[in-house]
């Protein structure tokens, strides 16, 4: 239990850079999208 409790607890600190990442990643595609056209 203990075990699966500090894998959440990681993804639970993750989640926020996961989120940071993945919207920087989409801005900048759609700021080269919009460049290109």
């Amino acid at each position: 239990m203990k075990m699966e409790e500090a894998k959440v607890n990681r993804l639970g600190l993750l989640s926020p850079v996961i989120l940071k990442l993945t919207i920087s990643l989409t801005l900048i595609f759609l700021t080269s999208s919009s460049g290109t056209t």
